[in-house]
C-alpha cells in the first residue's frame, strides 16, 4: 500500500482530534479553571518536540511499526511489545467506542439501549476494513474534508454567541503548577495518538514530505484543540463549563445567528459522528494490522469479524455510567497513552542515535 501526503495528513487528523475536540475543554477547566487555554496554547512545544521524535525514528528505521520493535529490541522482545500495542489498540477502540454511545445516549437518543449503538457503529467499521484499506483511507480524506473545516466554522460561529472576556480574567490567578503541568502533558499525551506515523510513514510515496505533513496535522491539532478550549471558556465561564460532560457541545447548542441560523447541533452531530467512525476505524484497523505483523498472518481482514466481538463486550462493560467513564479514559489517556505512546517511543528514539542513516537506495525503494 501506498500513502499520499494529504492521505497520512488525514490519518494523522483523524487518530487524535475527533475524540479531543468533545473532551479536551472539560480537562482544562477542571484542571486549571478559567487557565485551560494557557495549558493548550504551552503544549505546542512538547508536541513539536514528540513530532520530530517520531520524524527522527522513521528516518532510521527500514521497517514500518511494529517490525521495527524487533530491529531495535531484539526479535522476542519485540514481539511481546507489540502484543502489548494490539491490547492496547484495541482498548483504545472500545473506550472511543463507548465514548460516542454514551455522548449520543445522553444527547440524541436517550433510552436506547447501548448495545445497539455499539452494534450500529461496529458493522460500519467492519464494512469498512473488510472493504480494504485503500476504501478506508479514501473515506478517511472525505472525513477530514468535511469535517475539519466545519469544526473551525462552528468555533468561528459561536465566538460572538454570549462571549464575555471577564471569563478569561484574571490570567494566571487560582493556577498550581502542578495541575498546569498535567494539563500540559494530557495535551501531548492525547497528541501522541499519532504514533501510529511509525507505521504510515515508511508507505508513504513521498518520503520528504513526512515532516511537513506531520506539521501540518500538529497545526491542525494544536488551533483546534486552543479555539474550543478558548472559546467554550469565553461563552460559558470556566465553572459552568466544569458542571457540563461535554462543553463543546453545549457551546454549539447556543448558536444562533439572527433567530434563522440555529439548532446546528444536528449537523454538528452528523459530522462529529464521521469523525469518531474514523477514529474507532482507525485504531481498529491498527490492532488488526499489528496482529498481522507480529504473528506473520497473510492478511488480516479475517480477524475484523472475530475482533468487533471483543471491542462490543469490552465497549459496554468498560465503565457503568458517563463519570466512570470520563476516570477511565483520564487514567488511560496518562498511564497507558504515556507508556506506549511517549515512554516507548522515546527509548526507541535513544537506540535510533546509534543506529546508522538508512542508505538512500533504502529510502528510493520506499517511495516505490
Amino acid at each position: 500500500m501506498k500513502i499520499k501526503p494529504f492521505q497520512l495528513y488525514c490519518l494523522l487528523v483523524v487518530c487524535s482530534a475527533p475524540v479531543a475536540y468533545l473532551e479536551i475543554s472539560r480537562y482544562m477547566n477542571s484542571l486549571l479553571a478559567h487557565n485551560g487555554w494557557l495549558a493548550v496554547l504551552a503544549a505546542i512545544l512538547p508536541c513539536f518536540i514528540f513530532m520530530l521524535l517520531l520524524i527522527q525514528i522513521t528516518r532510521k528505521s527500514p521497517q514500518p511499526f511494529p517490525l521495527l520493535l524487533e530491529d531495535y529490541l531484539g526479535t522476542w522482545l519485540g514481539r511481546v511489545v507489540g502484543c502489548s500495542y494490539i491490547l492496547v489498540f484495541i482498548m483504545i477502540t472500545a473506550i472511543d467506542l463507548r465514548f460516542f454511545v454514551d455522548f449520543i445516549e445522553t444527547h440524541v437518543v436517550s433510552g436506547t439501549p447501548l448495545s445497539v449503538l455499539v452494534g450500529v457503529l461496529l458493522l460500519v467499521g467492519l464494512f469498512a476494513l473488510k472493504s480494504g484499506f485503500n476504501a478506508l483511507i479514501r473515506s478517511f480524506e472525505l472525513v477530514v474534508l468535511i469535517g475539519l473545516p466545519f469544526v473551525f466554522i462552528i468555533l468561528i460561529l459561536a465566538l460572538p454567541q454570549d462571549m464575555h472576556i471577564s471569563n478569561l480574567l484574571p490570567i494566571g490567578s487560582m493556577m498550581r503548577i502542578d495541575h498546569f503541568m498535567l494539563a500540559v502533558l494530557l495535551m501531548t499525551a492525547i497528541f501522541a495518538r499519532s504514533m501510529p506515523v511509525l507505521t504510515f510513514a515508511y508507505f508513504s510515496d513521498d518520503p520528504g514530505k513526512i515532516g511537513s505533513t506531520f506539521t501540518a496535522s500538529l497545526a491542525s491539532y494544536w488551533l483546534l484543540m486552543l479555539l474550543a478550549t478558548l472559546i467554550t471558556t469565553l461563552t460559558l465561564g470556566a465553572f459552568s463549563a466544569e458542571l457540563y460532560a461535554f462543553p463543546t457541545f453545549i457551546m454549539v447548542t447556543m448558536i444562533n445567528i439572527g433567530r434563522f441560523f440555529q439548532n446546528i447541533d444536528i449537523l454538528f452531530i452528523s459530522i462529529w459522528i464521521l469523525g469518531i467512525y474514523a477514529s474507532i476505524s482507525f485504531f481498529w484497523f491498527m490492532s488488526l494490522y499489528t496482529c498481522q505483523q507480529v504473528f506473520r498472518l497473510s492478511d488480516y481482514r479475517y480477524l475484523a469479524a472475530p475482533s468487533s466481538l471483543i471491542i462490543g463486550v469490552l465497549a459496554m462493560q468498560i465503565a457503568d455510567n458517563i463519570l466512570q467513564l470520563f476516570q477511565t479514559r483520564l487514567f488511560f489517556v496518562m498511564v497507558v497513552y504515556g507508556g506506549f505512546f511517549i515512554l516507548i517511543p522515546s527509548i526507541l528514539f535513544i537506540i535510533s542515535l546509534f543506529k546508522p542513516s538508512m542508505p538512500e537506495a533504502i529510502l528510493s525503494a520506499k517511495a516505490e
